[in-house]
């Protein structure tokens, strides 16, 4: 179903979701309507409902250096196609996952798909994989720099204790 129909039935069923979310974000068109149709109750009447944690939050990030990041993106690429990338995709296609579900379009599924087809060739797929992840991995950086609140730690060339005792001294002195 278009994006625009879509958002015209989410706008029938709950009209403050409707005017929240942009008419093109199917993603979140979609999810209101299913929890809609799970519960017989609008999400914006969930949310309204919601309470706020009453927990004090620490916010950390892990940060590599670009070549490090490059290396372990090529690292797991490798690691998913020998763990069985294709024969998942495959057996994700048979179960019935379309193309159009959520699914199916994370970073994996569609260049997998591809290579089922015959319109990519195997030995395009970890290049392929690669540069696709290393793409949201510019679009996620972009975003979270934009966080103040975020404390980083760079974890390349370091042992994974000292990063796991830099974690606990920053928890420790922000609660």
């Amino acid at each position: 179903m278009p994006v625009g129909d879509l958002h015209k039935r989410l706008a029938g069923v709950d009209p403050a979701a409707a005017a929240r979310i942009h008419g093109n974000d199917r993603l979140r068109i979609e999810r209101a309507l299913e929890v809609y149709e799970a519960t017989g109750r609008p999400i914006s009447e969930w949310q309204v409902q919601a309470s706020p944690l009453p927990l004090r939050f620490v916010v950390l990030g892990l940060c590599r250096e670009r070549d490090d990041h490059r290396r372990a993106i090529a690292e797991r690429v490798e690691g998913m196609i020998a763990a069985g990338l294709l024969e998942e995709a495959a057996r994700l296609r048979q179960d019935g996952l379309r193309p159009d579900d959520q699914a199916a379009r994370t970073i994996g599924i569609p260049e997998a798909w591809a290579v089922l087809d015959g319109t990519m060739a195997r030995d395009e797929l970890p290049s392929t994989l690669a540069a696709t992840t290393w793409k949201l991995v510019r679009r996620q950086m972009s975003w979270f720099r934009r966080d103040a609140v975020a404390q980083w730690i760079g974890v390349s060339r370091r042992s994974a204790e000292d990063v796991a005792k830099e974690i606990v001294t920053a928890w420790d002195e922000r609660t």
